[in-house]
């Protein structure tokens, strides 16, 4: 294939995706605007456009240090707009558990919508007690079924450095 063959096929592919994605974005203006103007006019339509994104990533992990132990989610990568309810959760234990279910729940923050790029991070600290400790968190991404993610259990020693 020649080189302007190769040209043209890449600046078509590139405009089928900003015409997919501008239209997309359009359309669910446009929806969101009727939803909102036909609510208003009628109280008894309950219905909701909800954003619908195709994709998303998002990681938990756990780190320590300076006598705490935090648990980190972070949303690496979402594929077009959509809403991402996020709970993180630290659990610990004086021995060490496989699964957080027979740990000690310490902490839980949660954030209604973890945009792309952005983290919720939950801390506490280790009270100078070397533990077991394993993170937690659990996403509903748009309509879809909720999802949860652990670490592995992880020894802390009371400054919060993982001991191996």
């Amino acid at each position: 294939m020649s080189k302007t063959k190769k040209f043209l096929c890449v600046i078509l592919l590139l405009l089928t995706v900003a015409v997919f994605t501008f239209g997309f974005s359009n359309s669910l203006l446009r929806n969101t605007n009727v939803t909102a103007n036909a609510a208003t006019e009628n109280a008894s339509n309950e219905e909701v456009i909800q954003p619908r994104g195709l994709a998303a990533n998002l990681t938990i992990s756990i780190d320590g240090g300076n006598g705490e132990v935090w648990a980190k989610a972070k949303n690496n990568f979402t594929l077009f707009p959509s809403t991402i309810y996020v709970y993180v959760e630290l659990y610990s234990s004086q021995t060490y558990q496989e699964s957080y279910a027979n740990m000690k729940l310490v902490k839980m923050d949660s954030v209604t919508d973890l945009n792309m790029g952005k983290s919720i991070i939950v801390s506490v600290p280790t009270n100078g007690e070397q533990k077991y400790w394993q993170a937690r968190m659990r996403y509903k991404f748009d309509n879809r079924e909720w999802t949860s993610k652990t670490t592995q259990t992880i020894l802390f020693d009371g400054q919060g450095n993982v001991i191996k």
